[in-house]
């Protein structure tokens, strides 16, 4: 598990340091309850001599509040940096870790306490070496970098994170060492090393470019070969051979089911849509590949690209005849995007949203480009009515959600829709409905039968109760918790079906154990997804400030509510504010690592943080996981 740690300085600067837990350590730094804050006020209100003394306390919890004191005051408490460098000795891990916490935010003024860091990064438990490593690497303790480079290539996994991120801190005299790192006989050192010259920013990293351009021709490893291409395009843009590089890296990663590989995909992707006009020459030669993945991946490129150049279009126009629909979408975009009026390619686009077969990214992207340019509203209005008769809940979703992006415009079909005789187009014209606020009594009731009618498919039951969370009504709730109670065992083996987990059955086991909090429990479970969907519904209209809002009242009544969480990072994202999105996307991806992160690493509406610096520290933690 994660947690982060917040330091503040005189100066109000925050350094936000992020470390890997343990069991015991993780939650909190303290010997409290799960409701109890350590208060620093007080402690703050000290003369640094008091507490330096505290530092010698046989109380561990006053012992903590002095080291992370110590910590919060930064440079200006390095009087305290040889009391610290003693709790570097203590019998406590808690105290050890804390004070090398402590020791990186002074600063370059505790760099005496190197050699004892260096000792506790070698002998301690390997789940600490990254705090040590970051202390290393803030108070610049560059002379370490020998021995820094000896564990990465003598150890395992678990300290390349701490140990590249402090030679990444070590530019310009780090460089060499990572130039010699990319001939280490381990390809995943090799890797890593890739990505650690691909963030930094220095004019003495174009050193490492000759050993880049060696291990994307000559490395065995894929993965080696597609880092060292992408590191060399940050460095590098201008250079054209970059983009045939990227190019070929996508027949390795578009056939990829590491989870990593495929983060690989959509940067490789994201890069070559903001090279250089330069290089648009050869993206579009790549369109005649015989390699499909090479004609997709490209295609799906300069769909995202934002000014193309008007000499592609005949090369788009060829490939509307691709065999392959994706292929034949994402061009049709790009040709959208320069000419919204282009009958054409809208006519394609339509065409491949009747297919139930369209991959869902080039699904979601046409939709997304189709409702924003305003093209052929009327047919594409009619197209995502019709996709509600799919069983796919992933096509029905993205269908309600684009219309209700169209708004009033598509409400008399969806009115109309209400009345067709197949249930799954029913409660997704009712979903569109509810993300505009346009229900009707007549709504609720229809999605009421549904939901009690035992004929009907699990999984349309499940949309029609999911529809009516948004209502909130609370006989919609009531009506909810009988069918989640009579039906309990046919929704588990649909959603396990499926990869999911049923959540409400924790919530059972709660109301087992503590019968006396059922209705309280339950009570705030409606009542926070209540405002989760109000939130979305705001979010989905665009009145972010309502939004943010509702997000807000969710997590007051559950604070780890996962969905509210990742919901109010993106609006804070669509509103350029990524600092503040940071801490909810980071407790989204670590309620639930796996869905969240490839959400984080593809949701368009994250496209902003992504760029931002913020979204290295959400990065890295999604690599440690």
């Amino acid at each position: 598990m994660n947690f982060a740690l917040l330091f503040r300085n005189k100066t109000g600067h925050l350094s936000f340091i992020l470390m890997l837990g343990i069991a015991g350590y993780c939650n909190r730094l303290s010997y409290g309850t799960e409701e109890e804050e350590i208060n620093f006020e007080d402690e703050l209100r000290k003369p640094l001599v008091e507490i330096r003394k505290d530092l010698s306390s046989d109380d561990p919890l006053l012992r903590e509040k002095a080291i992370k004191s110590l910590g919060s005051l930064g440079p200006s408490a390095k009087e305290a940096v040889p009391d610290l460098i003693l709790c570097l000795q203590h019998a406590s891990s808690q105290d050890r870790i804390s004070a090398a916490v402590a020791l990186g935010a002074i600063g370059p003024d505790a760099k005496q306490a190197a050699p004892q860091l260096l000792k506790a990064l070698q002998t301690e438990n390997p789940s600490w070496s990254n705090t040590y490593a970051f202390a290393l690497g803030d108070i610049g303790a560059k002379e370490t970098m020998p021995i820094l480079v000896q564990i990465l290539r003598e150890k395992g996994k678990q300290y390349y994170w701490g140990n590249f991120e402090a030679l990444r801190k070590f530019v310009p005299e780090s460089i060499p060492y990572l130039i010699d790192l990319m001939k280490d006989e381990n390809p995943e050192v090799r890797f890593r090393t890739a990505r650690t010259l691909k963030y930094i920013q220095h004019p003495e990293v174009k050193k490492a470019i000759p050993a880049l351009k060696q291990a994307m021709r000559q490395d065995n490893s894929p993965k080696v070969r597609t880092e060292s291409a992408l590191a060399w395009a940050a460095i590098d843009p201008e250079d054209q051979k970059v983009t045939t590089a990227l190019i070929q890296a996508l027949i390795y990663l578009s056939h990829a089911e590491d989870s990593e590989d495929k983060s690989s995909y959509i940067e490789v992707i994201r890069v070559l849509s903001k090279l250089s006009p330069r290089s648009l020459p050869a993206l579009v030669a790549s369109l005649q590949s015989p390699e499909n993945s090479i004609r997709k991946g490209v295609a799906l490129a300069l769909s995202l690209m934002n000014a193309l150049d008007p000499q592609t279009i005949p090369h788009l126009r060829k490939t509307l005849k691709d065999p392959i629909p994706e292929i034949r979408v994402f061009s049709a975009i790009a040709l959208i995007k320069m000419n919204p009026s282009d009958q054409e390619a809208a006519s394609i686009i339509n065409e491949a949203l009747k297919s139930e077969n369209l991959e869902p990214a080039a699904r979601s992207q046409a939709i997304h480009e189709l409702t924003a340019k305003g093209t052929n509203t009327k047919d594409l209005i009619a197209i995502l009515i019709d996709g509600f008769s799919s069983e796919d809940e992933r096509t029905a979703r993205t269908n309600a959600m684009a219309l209700g992006k169209i708004g009033k415009e598509a409400i008399p079909a969806l009115l109309q829709a209400l009345e067709r005789p197949d249930k799954n187009v029913q409660v997704g014209a009712a979903d569109a409905l509810a993300r505009m606020h346009a229900t009707t009594p007549e709504v609720g009731l229809l999605l009421l039968r549904i939901l009690e009618d035992p004929k009907a498919d699990i999984s349309t039951r499940l949309r029609a109760s999911t529809t009516l969370s948004y209502i909130g009504a609370p006989e919609a709730q009531r009506a909810r918790d009988k069918f989640i109670q009579t039906e309990r065992e046919s929704i588990r083996k649909y959603l396990q079906q499926r990869g999911r987990k049923f959540t409400e059955q924790q919530n059972e086991q709660q109301y087992d154990t503590q019968p006396d909090k059922a209705a309280e429990i339950a009570y705030k479970n409606r009542t926070a997804r209540f405002y989760n969907n109000e939130g979305y519904a705001y979010y989905v209209k665009k009145d972010y400030v309502k939004a943010i809002m509702n997000f807000k009242k969710t997590l007051e009544l559950d604070p780890n509510h996962e969905l509210a969480n990742y919901n109010l990072g993106c609006v804070y994202s669509l509103r350029h504010q990524y600092e503040q999105a940071l801490p909810y996307l980071m407790k989204a991806f670590q309620k639930n690592p796996q869905r969240r992160k490839k959400r984080i690493l593809e949701d368009p509406d994250l496209q902003g943080f992504r760029e931002s610096s913020f979204y290295k520290t959400i990065q890295q933690a999604m690599e440690k996981s």
